[in-house]
């Protein structure tokens, strides 16, 4: 494990110091471990008396968040054989269930101001697990649930 945080300092440095956070538009060689470490030396804990502390942990966004929106209708409809996910009813679930809200489900990268969000396999896989527990009225629940200014917490 030294070995690795150590490897990965190194490599952090030098994207440092060439600058590559200039923007938040690193270049594909250097976003890992410019993210790296950022992520990996300083990380800010709400829950801390502390302002930063050191993660041992390192998470590869590409492979724990792999799924924009686009790709994870197409699993979630190949994955459903009565029904096809439109963008909208993928929303519904993404508002009402607040999974943008939630790490495991979703990772928020900002990019000049502006959020992506890349969705975990988990999340996929909670869509489709309350999709068929009531798959002729769960859409319209959800809307009128969300219209009502229900969440699900």
């Amino acid at each position: 494990m030294i070995e690795l945080e150590k490897n990965i300092l190194n490599k952090a440095i030098e994207a440092f110091i060439l600058g590559i956070e200039i923007y938040n538009k690193p270049t594909i060689k250097y976003r890992v471990e410019g993210f790296s470490f950022l992520y990996a030396i300083i990380a800010i804990d709400k829950n801390s008396d502390d302002k930063a502390k050191i993660i041992k942990e390192i998470k590869d966004i590409n492979n724990t968040h792999p799924y924009t929106m686009t790709r994870a209708l197409e699993r979630i409809n190949n994955s459903l054989t009565t029904k096809k996910f439109n963008r909208n009813e993928f929303l519904l679930f993404v508002n009402y269930y607040e999974l943008k809200n939630q790490e495991r489900f979703c990772y928020t990268l900002m990019n000049d101001g502006k959020p992506r969000y890349y969705y975990s396999q988990q999340a996929i896989d909670f869509i489709i697990g309350e999709y068929v527990k009531d798959p002729e009225n769960i859409i319209q629940n959800l809307k009128k649930k969300l219209k009502d200014g229900n969440k699900k917490s």
